[in-house]
């Protein structure tokens, strides 16, 4: 008796593993790489652990064959109806699990856990990233953390759905990225009606674009001057219409703590940009600097994308077509101060040139200055043997070397050389070379805008022969507008 509930304890024991696998096995599906549609039994236990790969046999006695997200499209399980698809993140095969099917699509991915989407219309995923971090805030009354949370998954989930506004209060709900509110809005929008943008818009529609420019590319603007000016693009006749959304993120206050982040404005314009020109890669730089989408930054690159063929040729055409010099002029205004018998004001505009685009440091400084007064040989004006010499027409010409320190906001700088003088006298007394230092600050305003200020010393010279400085002659404060071209 003994002997038999041996053997039987022996033989459950055996066939437990056998018994336990075959249990992991559900009804399911799988849809290979053709498309066609195979019955069988899926692996499912594996599936919360490790989604990159599928299980799968045709029968309970059939042999188990793996599939990677290369082999198959998608294979569905009809234990909780779950549909997974094959998908390539970041260079990283693994099949994602589908939440929400219809005009957007709503996937999660098993192993990190994150959320991405797609429309219906669209090849690529686009994450929905999420991050939070605790900051330490004191505004002199209290003192404690609060928690910065980033929002580039609504901007993501509101360029879906920019076809559906009366969503977006919904999205802006979703604080951070999880299944239920996810399911919830993507669900809401996949009902609605469709209310796509097309090139060929009613007339009688409040709803009116501006074609810009045309070609591989058009551009629109909108003409309801109560939403501003918001661009599409089309590529391709007969497509839709492609906007290029665009906000400004508002600094964000905690207890009176302003918490500044480190991007201010969505790039969701960006991202669109780049996708539709993906085929010319070396306008991606360009599309990066348009951090505010404006008409005349836009039709610039949709000109250079109609007009691109290849790289070389772009290459090419921008060689010769840019000079290899980084040029500026300053307009602006010498006033005299130091050692000066009468007041002069000297107006001209100085000339930089820093040899090329790259140089930020070194510049070659001309210019041309004119004014009425006493010249750098007269001092005073005075009368010989009876003859009065009235005030000399001078002109001032800058022979200098200029070396900025920084490359930042407020830029200190130092000029050192020669100033080349012309004057209305009898020669040869009408030409004078004279030594001259100058320290100066630029403070830039915009991209190519900035103030300029400089004290100039000049000195008299050694010799006529031996031109370095002996003795300071005069001072000057110049004030101008550098604009680089």
């Amino acid at each position: 008796m003994n002997n038999l509930r041996k053997t039987i304890a022996c033989l459950l024991f055996a066939t437990f593993p056998v018994i336990t696998f075959s249990q992991n096995f559900t009804v399911g599906k799988i849809i290979d790489s053709k498309g066609d549609t195979i019955q069988g039994l899926i692996n499912y236990k594996v599936i919360d652990q490790s989604i990159t790969e599928c299980r799968f046999k045709k029968s309970e006695k059939s042999e188990v064959r793996i599939f990677q997200p290369g082999d198959i499209q998608s294979f569905i399980l009809e234990k909780g109806k779950r549909k997974f698809i094959a998908a390539t993140i970041s260079q990283h095969a693994e099949f994602l699990e589908v939440l929400c099917e219809g005009n957007v699509n709503l996937y999660r991915m098993i192993s990190k856990p994150n959320f991405f989407i797609r429309r219906k219309d669209e090849k690529a995923f686009h994450n929905l990233p999420y991050s939070s971090q605790e900051v330490y805030v004191d505004n002199g009354y209290t003192r404690q953390y609060k928690t910065v949370e980033t929002t580039f998954h609504i901007d993501t989930l509101r360029r879906a759905m920019n076809d559906r506004p009366e969503l977006f209060p919904e999205i802006e709900k979703v604080r951070y990225p999880n299944k239920k509110d996810l399911v919830g809005v993507i669900s809401k929008y996949n009902k609605l009606d469709s209310k796509e943008l097309n090139a060929t818009i009613d007339s009688n529609s409040d709803f009116e674009v501006e074609l810009l420019k045309e070609g591989k590319i058009n551009l629109y603007v909108s003409k309801n001057q109560t939403a501003g000016n918001q661009f599409y693009i089309q590529k391709g006749p007969g497509t839709k219409l492609i906007e290029l959304p665009f906000a400004n993120q508002p600094d964000t206050y905690i207890q009176g703590q302003l918490i500044r982040s480190y991007q201010h404005s969505t790039t969701n314009h960006i991202d669109s940009l780049k996708k539709y020109m993906a085929d010319a890669l070396l306008l991606h730089p360009m599309i990066e600097n348009i951090s505010i989408p404006t008409k005349s930054k836009l039709i610039n690159l949709i000109d250079e994308y109609n007009s691109y063929t290849d790289e070389s040729s772009y290459i090419q055409k921008h060689t010769i077509k840019r000079l290899p010099l980084n040029v500026e002029i300053t307009p602006g205004l010498y006033f005299t101060f130091i050692n000066a018998g009468n007041r002069i004001d000297k107006y001209g505009s100085y000339i930089n040139i820093g040899f090329t685009n790259k140089n930020k440091h070194c510049f070659a400084k001309t210019g041309l200055f004119a004014y009425n007064g006493n010249t750098p040989l007269t001092d005073r004006y005075y009368i010989e043997n009876g003859r009065y010499f009235p005030p000399a027409t001078t002109y001032k010409i800058p022979l200098q070397f200029e070396y900025r320190f920084t490359n930042t906001a407020v830029q200190p700088c130092l000029s050192f050389g020669y100033n080349l003088y012309f004057f209305d006298e009898i020669a040869p007394f009408n030409i004078s070379l004279m030594p001259a230092v100058a320290p100066g600050l630029n403070i830039r305003l915009a991209g190519r805008l900035s103030v300029h200020f400089n004290l100039e010393l000049e000195f008299t010279n050694g010799s006529l022969l031996a031109y370095y400085p002996k003795s300071l002659k005069m001072g000057s404060l110049f004030t101008g507008l550098q604009i680089k071209l």
